[in-house]
């Protein structure tokens, strides 16, 4: 096992003890995972860091670390939803939460396969 940044050890472990993944789900908690100690390591660099750095041309631009934060979170809220934890699980990282609308449209979903027999 990696040496996991304390978020990512906590949802591992909630992960670990409320669901039972298939392969594909395992692989892809590991990806998140990953995604969570990258954030965990660029939040790091970043504190006490200025947010606005000199551009090439002198002008003021978002930082370099702050503008490859607000990615990896983007990220790891697209990963998260690909693994489709119920909202409880994700709530939990404030990072990300599931929204609502995607909730009810997976439920919808599943109602819908359901009645086609898929």
């Amino acid at each position: 096992m990696t040496n996991r940044s304390p978020r990512a050890a906590q949802f591992e472990a909630k992960v670990h003890q409320e669901y039972l993944l298939d392969p594909d789900s395992s692989a892809l908690l590991d990806t998140i995972l990953d995604t969570m100690d990258v954030i965990h390591e660029l939040s790091e660099a970043q504190r006490g860091q200025p947010l606005i750095a000199k551009g090439s041309m002198g002008q003021a631009v978002i930082a370099p670390l702050v503008a490859e934060l607000r990615q990896q979170r983007a990220l790891l809220s697209s990963l998260l939803k690909r693994l489709g934890l119920p909202e409880e699980a994700a709530e939990d990282d404030d990072e990300v939460s599931l929204a609502r609308s995607e909730r009810a449209r997976k439920a919808a979903r599943a109602r819908w396969d359901k009645r086609k027999g898929s």
